[in-house]
């Protein structure tokens, strides 16, 4: 018969070995290797620049290019979807997965239908649609 002292015991051996295996980096762990920055560069547009600044390779994915992620315009206090990149994946599409190499970086042109402030919420990892991690750029303004 279980004491409540063993199950106590094995509920923290549990939560300790399963925080330990979270805590390792795989080669699709992005961990904090990642950057990701807006820019503005035209009227009514930015570029969003993703850097690996660590020392393995990140997987991007997205459908149908890589890699997935969404634009947010601030509405007053909150931030609101002004638009998403390769998010959906219709049938007849076939998902891709970038792997960016450490020190390499991948650049989007935004082109946005309003002026406003905005920001990026980039999707990291081999699946899209399961994010080992989302990473969100400061905001940048467009007059």
């Amino acid at each position: 018969m279980h004491t409540p002292q063993t199950i106590r015991a094995a509920a923290t051996a549990l939560c300790i070995a399963g925080a330990s295996l979270a805590c390792h980096g795989s080669p699709t762990s992005p961990a904090t290797e990642l950057t990701v920055s807006l820019r503005a560069i035209a009227d009514g547009a930015f570029e969003m620049r993703v850097s690996n600044t660590g020392t393995g390779p990140v997987l991007l994915s997205g459908c149908p290019d890589a890699p997935s992620f969404v634009v947010e315009r601030r509405d007053g206090e909150r931030w609101s979807e002004s638009t998403s990149f390769n998010v959906m994946c219709i049938a007849i599409l076939t998902p891709k997965t970038l792997a960016l190499a450490p020190g390499d970086t991948v650049v989007r042109r935004v082109d946005v239908a309003q002026r406003g402030t905005f920001r990026a919420r980039l999707y990291v990892g081999p699946d899209y649609g399961r994010p080992q991690q989302v990473l969100t750029s400061g905001p940048v303004s467009l007059p």
